[in-house]
C-alpha cells in the first residue's frame, strides 16, 4: 500500500499523472471488464455473498464491497467501513480476493502472499457471478439460469411496477434487460412457489430491509399460470408477515380459504398481541431480552382476519352439472354420501391435494375435488 506523504506534493503530482496516462492508454488497447456494481442488483449480491460467508471481521455486520480490479477471472474486492467518528470517508478494512476459476473466495488482509480461504454459500456465489457477467444490454438466454431471487436480491428494494418497465431510469433499464433474460430462460416454466415467497412482503417488522412492489407478485402470479393447489405455503407467509395486499392478490388468482389458513391468522394474531405487549410492557424487548423489532402500527392482521373469514363463509359448490357429489374418500369411485347442490354453501376444512375434505350445512363430511369449489368475491 502506498502512504501518502505530505513533504512531496510534486511527486505525487506526478504519480496521479501517471496514472491517469496508463489508463487511458490501456482503454485504448482493451475493453475492460463491467464492473459488478455497474450492474443492478450487483453491488447488493456481492456484499450478500461475503456477509453470507466464513469471513471473520468484527466489522461483518457493516461494511461495504467495492471490485478494486479484474485480472485473469480473478476479482480483488476491497472491503470498507462507513464513515464514522465524523469522518466523510471510509475505511479500508481489508481485501477479498474471488478467483471464478477455481471457485475460491479468498482474504488477503493480512498476508496476499498466504491468502486464508473463506467458504461460502453455492447460491451467493452463482447470483453474483451470474450478476457480473451479465451484458444488460444485451439480454441472452446463455449463461447460468437466473431465479426470481436474482431478480428480487436480499436487502434491496424494488418501488416500481411492471407498468414503469419503458421509463428511461438506470435501474428500470437493467432490472427489464434481466427480466427479459428471466422470462427467455423460463418460457412456458411453472415458477417454484417456494421463489415466488421473496414477492410477499414483511413490513410489519422494522428490522425487514427488503421491498418489492405489490404488483410483481400479481405479474408472475399470471405470467406463470401458477395454480392456486401451489399456494397454501405462499398464503400462509403472507398471513405470518401481515402483508395484507399479498393476501388479497392471493385470494384475486383464485386461492380458496380452508380451516387451514383461518388458523394460521389466529396464531399470527397471537403472536402480534404477545409482541406488542413485549413492546409496551418490555421495552421493545421479548423474553430473551432481544428487540421485537414489531411495529404494532402498522400491523394488518385484524384485517386479514376479517377478510379470510369472509372468504370462508363465501365458500360454494360450483358445477356445471348443477351438483357435485360428496364422497367418502378422495377418490372419484368412493361412495357418495350426498349430492351438494350448486351455490351450496360449504366449509373447507383442507385444501391440500387436489381432494379436499369439507363440511355440508348439515354437517356432514367427505371429499370433494377441488375445481367444484369457488368462493364470492369479497371486497374489503
Amino acid at each position: 500500500m502506498i502512504k501518502a506523504d505530505i513533504y512531496k506534493p510534486t511527486f505525487m503530482l506526478l504519480m496521479v499523472i501517471h496514472l491517469v496516462w496508463l489508463t487511458s492508454c490501456g482503454s485504448n488497447n482493451r475493453k475492460q471488464p463491467q464492473k459488478a456494481t455497474e450492474v443492478a442488483g450487483c453491488a447488493q449480491s456481492l456484499q450478500v455473498l461475503i456477509k453470507h460467508s466464513g469471513w471473520k471481521s468484527p466489522f461483518k455486520s457493516n461494511f461495504t464491497a467495492e471490485i478494486e480490479s479484474t485480472d485473469d477471472k480473478k476479482l480483488r474486492v476491497q472491503l470498507l467501513s462507513p464513515p464514522n467518528g465524523g469522518s466523510r470517508t471510509a475505511h479500508t478494512i481489508g481485501w477479498i480476493v474471488i478467483d471464478e476459476q477455481k471457485k475460491t473466495l479468498s482474504d488477503i488482509t493480512n498476508d496476499p502472499e498466504n491468502p486464508e480461504p473463506i467458504t461460502y454459500q453455492l447460491k451467493d456465489w452463482n447470483r453474483f457471478i451470474t450478476c457480473f457477467h451479465e451484458d444488460a444490454e444485451n439480454p441472452s438466454t446463455t449463461g447460468p439460469v437466473l431465479q426470481l431471487s436474482d431478480l428480487f436480491t436480499e436487502g434491496s428494494t424494488t418501488a416500481f411496477s411492471p407498468k414503469d418497465l419503458n421509463k428511461d431510469e438506470p435501474n428500470i433499464k437493467q432490472f427489464k434487460a434481466k427480466l427479459i433474460r428471466f422470462e427467455q430462460q423460463h418460457k412456458g416454466d411453472q415458477l417454484n412457489t417456494e421463489d415466488v415467497s421473496i414477492l410477499i412482503n414483511h413490513e410489519v417488522f422494522d428490522n425487514s430491509n427488503t421491498y418489492v412492489n405489490s404488483s410483481w407478485l400479481a405479474y408472475f402470479l399470471n405470467k406463470y399460470h401458477i395454480s392456486p393447489l401451489k399456494l397454501n405455503d405462499a398464503f400462509e407467509q403472507a398471513i405470518t408477515q401481515e402483508d395484507l395486499i399479498a393476501v388479497k392478490i392471493l385470494l384475486q388468482h383464485g386461492f380458496i380459504v380452508s380451516d387451514q389458513q383461518l388458523k394460521a391468522a389466529r396464531l399470527a394474531k397471537e403472536n402480534s398481541v404477545r409482541l406488542t405487549h413485549y413492546n409496551l410492557q418490555n421495552k421493545g424487548l421479548d423474553e430473551s431480552g432481544d428487540p421485537t423489532f414489531y411495529d404494532e402500527k402498522k400491523s394488518k392482521i385484524d384485517a386479514i382476519q376479517q377478510l379470510i373469514n369472509l372468504q370462508y363463509q363465501a365458500n360454494i359448490i360450483q358445477d356445471n352439472d348443477g351438483f357435485t357429489n360428496l364422497r367418502e374418500y378422495k377418490s372419484k369411485t368412493s361412495n357418495i354420501i350426498r349430492r351438494i347442490q350448486n351455490a351450496e354453501h360449504i366449509k373447507v376444512l383442507d385444501n391440500t391435494g387436489e381432494w379436499w375434505q369439507v363440511e355440508t350445512v348439515s354437517g356432514q363430511k367427505g371429499y370433494v375435488f377441488w375445481t367444484r369449489i369457488k368462493s364470492g368475491k369479497v371486497t374489503r
